[in-house]
């Protein structure tokens, strides 16, 4: 049986719990969870990813690193 490949980034540079952010609509500042300093897989710019298996900043790196792996690049 053979391992299947992953792009899952377990790996982050910094943690920010409860970080701020402020509501328009009602204008009152609230709580949010944890957020993650990672670098993208593709483009290697660092970006706030809330969820800590992000591997990529945005889709466009996204698709442009699977268009890589079909075409053989590395």
């Amino acid at each position: 049986m053979e391992k299947k490949k992953t792009n899952r980034n377990y790996n982050f540079l910094s943690v920010k719990k409860n970080k701020r952010h402020y509501d328009r609509e009602c204008g009152e500042y609230y709580q949010v969870g944890m957020f993650y300093q990672k670098e993208c897989s593709f483009c290697k710019v660092q970006f706030e990813a809330q969820r800590m298996d992000t591997a990529f900043c945005s889709p466009n790196c996204q698709k442009a690193f699977r268009r890589r792996q079909l075409r053989g690049g590395s």
